[in-house]
């Protein structure tokens, strides 16, 4: 089911998505996408508060995916040292996190060298990635 809405919310017609993802939390309330993917859709249509909600119990489901949204909030507003520190945190409790390695690819390649001084480290976060 959620490949449909992933589908239908692609393609411009998130109300058709938020219709297909609230049958499959219900059907199955543990799939954690299905939430994150409701609470996408339901943004895109401006209800913030129900949006809010579906990313709650997504997060509940996944608390690693909390933390990478919390960073991506950091990164986009320019605090990439609290961004970092994140994704960090995260490739420490899972080392193959492929979003944490490419967001750091992305922080890495951004700034042009990494602490070593060399631009091998976005290279090194997006071939683990």
């Amino acid at each position: 089911m959620k490949t449909w809405a992933i589908c239908w919310s692609s393609s411009g017609g998130p109300k058709e998505a938020v219709a297909v993802l609230r049958t499959a939390t219900r059907l199955d309330p543990t799939l954690e996408s299905a939430h994150f993917n409701l609470g996408k859709a339901l943004a895109l249509l401006g209800k913030g508060k129900e949006a809010d909600a579906a990313f709650e119990q997504c997060f509940e489901l996944n608390p690693e995916r909390k933390k990478l949204a919390l960073a991506a909030e950091h990164q986009k507003a320019g605090r990439v040292d609290e961004a970092r520190a994140l994704y960090q945190e995260i490739l420490r409790a899972n080392p193959a996190n492929v979003d944490a390695l490419r967001m750091m690819g992305i922080i890495s390649f951004g700034e042009g060298r990494d602490r070593r001084g060399g631009t091998i480290s976005s290279a090194r976060h997006f071939s683990r990635a």
